[in-house]
């Protein structure tokens, strides 16, 4: 997401100094939500400033976080327009660096040390990695929003900055405020977008630096951090205060609308890491989009989880999964399926169709512009040692329905993904990479070049991409993760932005539209209270 500055921009000026409004700092802004990409500004606020003064910077490297644990510095690279440097580290949401940048000043001259930081700001559902804090030395800050009210917690090293006035700012607003005994401030009426915080501390502590002397060192901490908009999204009542339940609290299935209903297979029953052909859902569950009132059984069919459910024009289609073919208490074998099975609505029968190339489980599969297109995953043969992970990506027609198209291979292997169709190309969004490690990542598949793009990541750290639900919502491309966060990609800017937040996040689950600007989402499971039966529906904003 691009924020124009006039930033809202807050600025601490601390502790026996004073700021000349003509200076400039380093600025290390955050360019979406997820955190994962940063620039790095030289101005008088974190902006684009004078380019020439960036080749100061060359060699400045940025340090990213993830869970608490620094990785290797980046290099900043100089942006096509040359107005700022950039960094970028998958699933980082905090971000450091320090430059010494020398000697300034008239008569009596000071050494300017420059500390910049950018990081997550804390927001309701968070998963405990999910915000990592900087590491205390120097200046801090613990920023909170909970949607009506942002608080800052202001530290120096591990001391709370008590009592400490300092100015708040923004685009349309301006306050003098200040900290209380603990530190903590709160502000009311806060906007989503881009905060930053400026500090400085000034020692009298003379020295010399590449030949001049100085008789003060001036140390300046900036941090920048996006507060997000968690206004667009709320929960609707369902119909008279009552829970539209499952038959059974499934995660790893499929889900589709066809028409004024929706649609449910497959998927698993049991205890967390618990596989038997006993806990593998077998049923096609219904539910009135436009009025929900309840579930319906309508029909049985092969045991499967981590399958896909798309819709053509008259049928529901099964596509994939995998079934455990042990039985409850014995050692699991799980082995992936070629089957492809549509179940027409008019005869209310299964009917085989052409199968995967390739059995394939923890996949999935979505239509567009008149194909199926099935991507991501893994082949299991009950062999831990024989799982093969699969690039290949496969279309069939869904008028003629009788063989399957090769297509340009993913650039990735990924199981537990989420797919959705947007503007006539396919976004494969998150997922488990081959080495084991969740990821937020994104790429783009466009059917009219048949070639693949990498975009923007989600916001959040690797863990908010296992496992995420996705859907195209009234022309909008909705993703849902296990943190509650609600994010929608913005077009324009290429980004991903929070636009709602659910009390409880899920993952393993799917969001299905219902009507104007709304969805479902279901089933799934959370760490903390496992399972869902419930089905919640959720209001996007115009």
């Amino acid at each position: 997401m691009r924020f124009p500055f006039r930033f809202l921009l807050a600025t601490l000026v601390a502790l026996l100094a004073t700021t000349d409004i003509q200076a400039h700092f380093l600025w290390l802004v955050p360019t979406d939500e997820s955190g994962s990409k940063v620039n790095l500004y030289f101005a008088e606020g974190p902006e684009p400033g004078n380019p020439a003064l960036l080749k100061k910077l060359a060699n400045v490297k940025a340090t990213p976080f993830r869970s608490n644990k620094p990785s290797t510095a980046v290099p900043l690279q100089l942006t096509e327009n040359e107005s700022s440097l950039m960094a970028r580290a998958e699933g980082a949401t905090t971000w450091t660096l320090s430059h010494t940048y020398g000697t300034h000043g008239r008569e009596e001259k000071s050494l300017i040390l420059y500390t910049a930081a950018s990081m997550a700001c804390v927001r309701p559902g968070m998963l405990d990695n999910d915000w990592i804090p900087l590491p205390r030395k120097g200046f801090t800050i613990e920023p909170e929003f909970n949607g009506k009210e942002l608080s800052i917690r202001l530290f120096t090293d591990e001391k709370a900055c008590s009592e400490f006035e300092f100015e708040l700012q923004s685009s349309n607003d301006q306050r003098t405020i200040k900290t209380d005994a603990s530190g903590l401030v709160k502000v009311q009426d806060i906007k989503p977008g881009v905060y930053a915080v400026r500090c400085l501390k000034t020692e009298d502590t003379p020295g010399e630096f590449e030949g001049v002397a100085y008789k003060a060192v001036k140390k300046y901490t900036t941090i920048s951090f996006i507060v997000p908009d968690l206004k667009h999204a709320s929960l609707v009542p369902t119909v008279a205060g009552k829970e539209i339940e499952l038959p059974k609290a499934i995660t790893s299935f499929g889900a589709t609308r066809l028409g004024e209903s929706i649609f449910v297979y497959g998927g698993h029953t049991g205890g967390a890491h618990s596989y038997s052909n006993d806990e593998q859902f077998n049923v096609l569950a219904t539910l009135n989009a436009n009025s929900p009132s309840k579930w319906e059984s309508i029909a049985e069919g092969p045991r499967v989880q981590g399958n896909a459910l798309v819709a053509d024009s008259q049928s529901v289609i099964l596509v994939g999964g995998f079934t455990a073919v042990n039985a409850k208490g014995e050692k699991s074998r799980l082995v992936s399926q070629s089957l492809v099975q549509q179940f027409d609505l008019k005869s209310m029968q299964w009917k085989e169709l052409p199968s995967l190339p390739e059995p394939r489980s923890s996949m999935d599969a979505i239509c567009l512009n008149g194909y199926l297109y099935v991507m991501g995953g893994w082949s299991m043969t009950g062999n831990s040692d024989e799982t093969k992970w699969l690039d290949t990506v496969w279309r069939m027609s869904l008028d003629k329905k009788d063989a399957w198209e090769k297509m340009a291979s993913t650039p990735f292997l990924r199981r537990a993904i989420a797919l959705a169709a947007h503007q006539k190309k396919i976004y494969v969004i998150g997922g488990m990479k081959e080495s084991g490690e969740p990821t937020t990542n994104v790429d783009c598949f466009d059917p009219a070049t048949n070639s693949w793009t990498s975009i923007a990541p989600i916001s959040g750290v690797p863990l908010t991409g296992f496992g995420a639900a996705a859907a195209e919502i009234d022309g909008k491309l909705i993703v849902s993760t296990v943190d509650g966060a609600i994010q929608q990609f913005d077009d324009s800017t290429q980004t991903w932005r929070i636009v709602g937040q659910v009390e409880t996040g899920r993952f393993f689950h799917r969001i299905v539209p219902t009507t104007h600007n709304e969805f479902a989402i279901i089933g799934g499971a959370n760490m903390s209270v496992g399972k869902f039966k419930e089905t919640e529906f959720v209001k996007l904003s115009q």
